[in-house]
């Protein structure tokens, strides 16, 4: 598996079992180490935040490189988002064109993928 962040603000999340987890600063900002290992930064952002997600089968995926086009059901305000994108083949995941209505997952590969891919949009406000 591998993931990719894309942001400068996040939510953190309710500690899970396993999950190691301090208070760094004044400014929000938390990290976690995941079962395998990497540490994971989240700061909260001084807006309200609004998240989306959602997951795109691996025969959704199409071109050279691979991509797939997200979107949203409901539009956020501005395209003031952070995208977080983890899938099972492993690849060097981006974010492309995000537009209020969603964006393009990148793969950055040629090759077929074999699993499917997750995504979470969070508005950071601006």
């Amino acid at each position: 598996m591998s993931t990719a962040v894309f942001t400068k603000n996040a939510i953190p999340v309710p500690p899970a079992t396993g999950d190691i987890r301090m208070f760094l600063n004044n400014d929000g900002i938390w990290c976690s180490i995941d079962e395998n290992g990497v540490v994971i930064v989240y700061q909260n952002s001084l807006t309200t935040n609004t998240s989306k997600a959602g997951v795109v089968a691996a025969g959704s995926f199409s071109g050279n490189p691979k991509m797939a086009s997200v979107t949203f059901t409901n539009d956020f305000p501005d395209n003031n988002y952070a995208v977080v994108i983890t899938g099972a083949d492993n690849r060097n995941w981006t974010a492309e064109s995000l537009t209020l209505s969603g964006f393009i997952i990148n793969s950055n590969a040629n090759q077929p993928l074999i699993g499917n891919c997750s995504w979470n949009a969070t508005h950071t406000g601006s």
